[in-house]
């Protein structure tokens, strides 16, 4: 559902894509000056050659087209865009796989930031693909009308420039932009330094009252796991919102090492039941969310391209709110002894990976 604050309707938020995508080609369509659009997945296939158009279509009207598209996670090639170019729209594919002894090394570090930026006035920020494999998911995803997004025309800019370097300078692109009530924080692949990361392990241990998580895929690190169950001892109330099934079934299997644990030790998780849950979304003591493209994930947090937005801003703190009472409302608790069930080749798998 698309939700407006009624106070402020230059933030809408998005938990069901069919609206999502109506309010992209909407802005898409009324585009005067430029449209940038970056994304993990984009399909050739219905939802696709639907963009495709309406970008070509602004392309023969003069409008700045540019497409960042990772080469891995998209179908959609060069020939699918054949006549989006030849009108003026201008198309790159983040770092195509190369079939040698690299791909894995390589093939692992991928760009998994979502944004459209319309005009340098409207971005879009969250969790959405542009697939019809995932038209009915439930995503999170923000439409800002503000001055940041400009900053998001900048770091989409400095992304289509790199799209093909394997090497280049990191700081740059890892420093964090702070607007008003606003926080960007991005990561690229590195070992030492993963700033979502450290965002968010920062809020766990500054929370004081409650903590809600929501993600698709749940592989934290050792450092995340201490850090909730400590704010569990602390008196927080700890909650984990998950998918009852991913698109991923190994990721459903990988995490089940944890959960029992974190159980255990107070953390509430819950099993989102309706349909697949895509949404990367997380709120700590109702005052400080985080919106973005990142997983609660050490893959995520280590090797991929990521952006998320922090912030305080009063109206997307509500939304955010909304969202995940609403989530949790069609969502059951986590069954302990279903858990110790589990088939021991799970197990198995659990401890190999």
């Amino acid at each position: 559902m698309a939700k407006k604050n009624q106070k402020n309707n230059k933030i809408t938020s998005f938990s069901v894509p069919i609206k999502l995508v109506h309010s992209m080609l909407t802005d898409i369509e009324s585009a005067k000056k430029s449209i940038y659009l970056e994304t993990y997945i984009y399909d050739k296939d219905t939802l696709g050659i639907i963009f495709r158009d309406a970008l070509e279509k602004k392309a023969k009207e003069g409008v700045t087209v540019k497409l960042l598209l990772d080469s891995w996670g998209s179908s959609a090639n060069e020939k699918f865009f054949s006549e989006f170019k030849a009108a003026g729209g201008e198309v790159r594919f983040f770092r195509k796989i190369i079939a040698n002894f690299k791909i894995i090394y390589h093939g692992h570090k991928r760009n998994h930031r979502k944004l459209l930026i319309v005009d340098d006035e409207i971005a879009y920020i969250g969790s959405a693909n542009i697939s019809n494999d995932s038209i009915d998911w439930r995503e999170f995803a923000l439409r800002i009308k503000d001055p940041v997004a400009k900053e998001f025309s900048r770091i989409f800019l400095d992304d289509y420039k790199i799209y093909n370097n394997f090497f280049h300078k990191i700081k740059p692109r890892i420093n964090s932009i702070k607007l008003k009530d606003f926080e960007i924080v991005r990561d690229v692949p590195n070992l030492l330094v993963q700033n979502i990361r450290k965002k968010t392990l920062d809020l766990i241990k500054r929370s004081k009252k409650s903590i809600i998580i929501e993600t698709p895929y749940f592989n934290p690190d050792k450092g995340l796991r201490k850090a909730l169950k400590r704010a569990v001892k602390r008196g927080v109330d700890v909650k984990i919102v998950l998918p009852e099934k991913s698109d991923v079934r190994i990721s459903d299997i990988i995490r089940q090492e944890f959960l029992g644990r974190l159980f255990l030790a107070g953390v509430k998780i819950y099993y989102f039941e309706p349909k697949v849950l895509h949404a990367k979304v997380a709120l700590f003591d109702d005052e400080i969310f985080s919106v973005g493209s990142a997983n609660f994930s050490t893959r995520s947090h280590l090797y991929q391209y990521e952006i998320n937005l922090f912030g305080t801003e009063s109206n997307i703190r509500k939304l955010v709110k909304t969202h995940l009472s609403d989530s949790l409302e069609e969502s059951k608790k986590f069954n302990y002894e279903e858990w110790k069930k589990r088939p021991w080749i799970h197990k198995l798998i659990e401890k190999a990976i």
